[in-house]
């Protein structure tokens, strides 16, 4: 077996571990959450701050990825994080970083078309916001792993449109 196909099966098999996990836990939060007689609303609310949770805890484990890589440390040999293309030399640290909450961003953005003209939970793509859980954790890891293959230079303006946005935001 060869490094590359071992770090590829090893990243499908951690992101399908952590997708059971997420799943796991928001269903395990549903019920805590039921029990205590919280409403679905509020449900959902702590778990997508558990998701953002998550995902802020993975950008700072990314951003820390270059020290990490130069040792021996099992993240070097997935290559998909040594190199995205060919002519670009790295796409892990910073970019990686970049990678994950542009994928976050467009995950919100997808959700936020789906429920435009929603004006009461009792409309079908209401449910959406509430549930399907496990198709969403799904399709964020899917844009997530898809970015990864997104040439660096296409992160570099956004990087840039990212701290505009941010700075407006706040």
């Amino acid at each position: 077996v060869s490094t590359q196909s071992t770090g590829v099966m090893g990243g499908i098999l951690g992101c399908l571990a952590c997708n059971t996990l997420t799943c796991c836990a928001s269903e395990a939060c549903k019920c805590c959450a039921s029990a205590a007689g919280f409403r679905k609303s509020v449900v959902t609310r702590i778990v997508y701050a558990f998701q953002l949770l998550v995902v802020t805890i993975l950008a700072w484990l990314l951003s820390n990825l270059p020290s990490w890589t130069e040792g021996h440390f099992f993240l070097k040999y997935i290559p998909v994080l040594k190199t995205c293309l060919q002519e670009d030399s790295e796409c892990y640290g910073a970019m990686a970083v970049y990678r994950l909450l542009f994928s976050l961003t467009l995950f919100h953005a997808c959700l936020g078309l789906i429920m435009i003209g929603v004006e009461s939970s009792k409309d079908c793509r209401a449910g959406i916001q509430d549930g399907f859980w496990f198709f969403k954790l799904s399709g964020l890891l899917g844009i997530v792993a898809a970015t990864f293959f997104i040439p660096n230079t296409f992160f570099i303006p956004y990087a840039w449109v990212s701290m505009i946005g941010a700075g407006v935001f706040i």
